[in-house]
């Protein structure tokens, strides 16, 4: 199996906390095994606490420092609207540490939880403790299933590795393809519209030339060739 260095689990759970669409309890269990394995168990555990409380508090933090003018960002108001914010607003305000505590197991909605615990300005102290009682809690019940059942885990996820490098190598390819492309799209549409304004630009500049008003000496000029002609 793939080896994982405790800083590299720390980052997952760290990452999972930040909004990573993966569930956290693939770095849990993921860490139980490799405790079964050979890893120091009482090292990992709070490793995997410590990095899903920082990522936590990171998002707490946004949503606490910036507002609902967080929505702005397109990451965020993508995954969390002033819609959704406001429903969450009453949860949290009725039952605080309940929506907190399961909300870990929601992809997309943690996150979001956490952002929207910051913007009601809740104590970063209550927040704190909800968390890592949540986490505490969780977080052992996942990791201890996944070393005592680690011989038995092991093969399975083998099996899973092999069968996702096969599917996720080529799909990230593809991906990265169609990103390119449309990259370069928008990249020729925007030197083309910057083209079309410079076009427009010049035919304004040269209309306003062509009806730019006769100056005073081309007047006199032209009003002494008209009184020799007349003469």
């Amino acid at each position: 199996m793939f080896q994982v260095s405790y800083l590299g689990f720390f980052i997952g759970m760290l990452l999972t906390g930040c909004g990573l669409p993966i569930p956290e309890e693939v770095f849990i269990i993921g860490a139980g095994i490799a405790a079964h394995s050979g890893y120091h168990w009482y090292i990992l555990l709070p490793v995997l606490v410590a990095g899903g409380l920082l990522g936590d508090m990171i998002m707490y933090s946004l949503g606490r420092f910036f507002g609902k003018q967080i929505f702005s960002h397109p990451h965020i108001s993508h995954h969390l609207t002033p819609e959704r914010e406001a429903k969450m607003e009453e949860k949290l305000k009725q039952h605080g540490f309940t929506v907190m505590f399961f909300s870990r197991f929601l992809i997309g909605v943690r996150s979001s939880v956490y952002i929207t615990a910051g913007i009601l300005k809740m104590s970063p102290l209550r927040f704190f403790i909800n968390d890592l009682i949540a986490a505490s809690v969780i977080i052992p019940i996942f990791f201890g299933l996944a070393y005592y059942f680690g011989e038995a885990i092991k093969p399975v996820l083998e099996d899973a590795e092999l069968t996702l490098t096969i599917i996720v190598v080529p799909a990230v390819i593809i991906v990265a393809i169609i990103f390119w492309r449309r990259h370069k799209k928008k990249v020729a549409e925007a030197r083309q519209k910057e083209m079309s304004e410079m076009q427009e630009e010049e035919k304004d500049g040269e209309f306003i030339a062509s009806a730019k008003p006769a100056t005073p000496s081309q007047d006199t000029s032209l009003q002494a060739n008209t009184n020799s002609e007349s003469s």
